[in-house]
């Protein structure tokens, strides 16, 4: 169900947000920023009332909130718009790189690390599809 013409989603101009939004909710206003404009000015549109929504991520949402203790929470109830994973881009043509953040990244899992992360900021693991 797409939301009427007077909800406003706040996007950015160019974005994945203004993108998505669009797709998904073609009748809603697009309240639009910069692409210039910082993470906070995005969150301040829906803290100031200037926007209803916004698309962002679970563990995004949890640090603005202690960044700039805001009370920005999700609404029971309403499904996810879009789960992605969380990627590392690097040169595919250097093994070596490519092994030391498999090992890093296992590290930080037989350590418990990728545990404390993943509840500090609300994270969940999706099997790949």
């Amino acid at each position: 169900m797409s939301p009427e013409p007077s909800t406003r989603i706040a996007v950015v101009d160019g974005a994945f947000t203004e993108k998505l939004a669009k797709k998904v909710f073609p009748k809603a206003t697009l309240v639009r920023l910069s692409p210039t404009s910082n993470s906070a000015e995005y969150y301040l549109n829906l803290t100031t009332k200037k926007a209803d929504i916004i698309l962002s991520d679970a563990d995004e949402v949890a640090a603005q909130n202690e960044i700039a203790h805001l009370s920005i929470e999700k609404t029971e109830g309403i499904a996810p718009v879009r789960v992605l994973p969380h990627v590392f881009a690097f040169p595919g043509n250097d093994p070596r790189f490519a092994e030391m953040m498999d090992g890093a990244l296992e590290q930080l899992k037989v350590e418990g690390y990728m545990k404390g992360i993943a509840s500090r900021y609300h994270l969940f693991a999706r099997p790949a599809q």
